[in-house]
């Protein structure tokens, strides 16, 4: 226990503090290289040991692996979308929300979610997890890859009808990836193995901030200089730029002039908007390149409760 505690934590601090400290910081290092060493360590003591707390054996059972690879691609999207969409809608460069605002803007996608996770259910009861999961999957991908086309005239119109396709998906990846794989392993084990779904959804969650606010900062960037060096407008620095994109400054500051903030207005804009529509497209991607992965490990049809095995 103390061994997986240590090795979490350092991971999760580690992933989570990336953008803050960068990739190539001592504290980064540091707690990458505490959380090697802390969970090679559980490995060799588990596999040691008579009565493990985590049998190593059931990292090796396609159910478990396809559960975690489902559970992962549904986190990408239920944090992702949520945590990138409020950066891009609350900024006053952009669709200019207030919170109450963004909460609503967002209550189709959460309405849309809640719905399809309740019907999902008895549909994979009578069907199988396979191919529903395989189709949820499909359309958290495409619900992305559509969100990806937003740019900076873009409205919400643009994004509410891709968000509903996005929490089809979002509803369907719920609950049914873990489902099914618990319900083809041992009854014995289901335990540890929702603790091992768990841990992936906490790793996901904060991978997909770390890592999407590398891609969100860097494309946002790029794009935000590109229009003001096209406005001929002097590129503000890298702290500067990186406030300008999370909302917490005002473009071309107070004493500047209307031209200059224009100029910075339109650049804030567009660097929120590729930002976004970068990050939307990266996990449209893995989310494509996770089907196939979950078709080969997932079974045809899960076991049943009582053990009694059907075709899907």
């Amino acid at each position: 226990m103390l061994l997986l505690s240590v090795g979490l934590t350092a991971l999760l601090v580690g992933l989570q503090q990336i953008p803050a400290w960068g990739a190539a910081s001592a504290a980064t290092v540091v707690s990458f290289v505490v959380a090697a060493v802390a969970l090679a360590a559980l490995v060799r003591v588990e596999a040691r040991r008579s009565a493990p707390l985590l049998h190593l054996s059931m990292l090796r059972r396609p159910p478990l692996l396809a559960a975690c690879i489902g559970t992962a691609v549904n986190t990408l999207f239920l944090i992702g979308f949520l945590y990138f969409f409020n950066l891009y809608a609350l900024s006053p460069d952009t669709l200019d929300y207030s919170a109450v605002r963004a909460s609503l803007a967002l209550l189709p996608y959460g309405v849309c979610v809640f719905a399809v996770s309740m019907a999902i259910g008895p549909l994979c009861d009578r069907v199988g997890y396979r191919w529903p999961v395989a189709a949820g999957t499909a359309l958290c991908g495409a619900g992305a890859l559509w969100l990806a086309g937003v740019d900076a005239d873009s409205g919400y119109g643009a994004v509410w009808p891709a968000s509903l396709v996005l929490g089809a998906g979002v509803g369907i990846t719920l609950s049914a990836p873990s489902a099914a794989g618990l319900r083809a392993l041992d009854s014995a084990f289901s335990g540890e193995a929702a603790g091992i779904i768990n841990v992936v959804r906490y790793v996901t969650a904060a991978l997909v901030v770390s890592a999407g606010t590398l891609v969100f900062l860097g494309e946002g960037a790029a794009r935000l200089g590109a229009v003001l060096r096209g406005a001929g407008v002097a590129e503000p620095g890298t702290h500067t730029t990186d406030q300008l994109l999370s909302g917490a400054a005002q473009p071309g500051g107070q004493a500047a002039g209307p031209a200059v903030r224009e100029a910075f207005h339109r650049a804030t804009a567009a660097g929120l908007a590729e930002g976004f529509s970068s990050v939307m497209l990266w996990l449209g991607v893995l989310a494509l390149a996770a089907i196939p992965a979950w078709l080969m490990l997932m079974p045809g049809r899960s076991r049943s409760a009582d053990g009694d095995a059907a075709s899907g």
